[in-house]
């Protein structure tokens, strides 16, 4: 593996760590905090449904790994349609917990642009139906 890999392989997981500690301050998802500072029940759900995606995505990334390429049944789960399907649903489940509440208030949205969440969950469903029925 070379430096550039390894160096974006860093700054990714940095960039990860970063982000779980700045963005779920009460301030800018204050939807996810009850009165006493403690998470809510769908900051839970949204934050299971992402780390759950976040290791089911982590092992798919480990079956390009070239010293794992001998462990065939591995590979085969890993690539296969019903794996994939699952690790989307982990995606999508997490940005449905994490933005449903306001993607039906248009007034709510910021300059009346859609949430990202919002926009994000689009994609999920358009990714999964191609998935579902495309491919065998």
């Amino acid at each position: 593996m070379d430096l550039v890999a390894i160096g974006r392989r860093h700054v990714t997981l940095l960039s990860l760590v970063l982000l779980t500690a700045w963005l779920p301050a009460g301030a800018i998802y204050g939807q996810f905090f009850a009165a006493d500072g403690t998470l809510t029940l769908l900051a839970g759900l949204s934050m299971l449904g992402g780390v759950l995606a976040f290791v089911v995505l982590w092992a798919y990334n480990l079956s390009f790994q070239t010293h794992l390429r001998e462990d065939q049944a591995f590979i085969r789960f890993i690539t296969s349609r019903t794996f994939l399907l699952w690790a989307m649903i982990l995606g999508g489940v997490h940005l449905f917990f994490m933005g449903y509440q306001g993607w039906l208030d248009p007034a709510g949205w910021h300059g009346g642009i859609p949430p990202i969440s919002l926009v994000a969950f689009a994609f999920f469903v358009v990714g999964y139906a191609v998935n579902l029925l495309g491919r065998k």
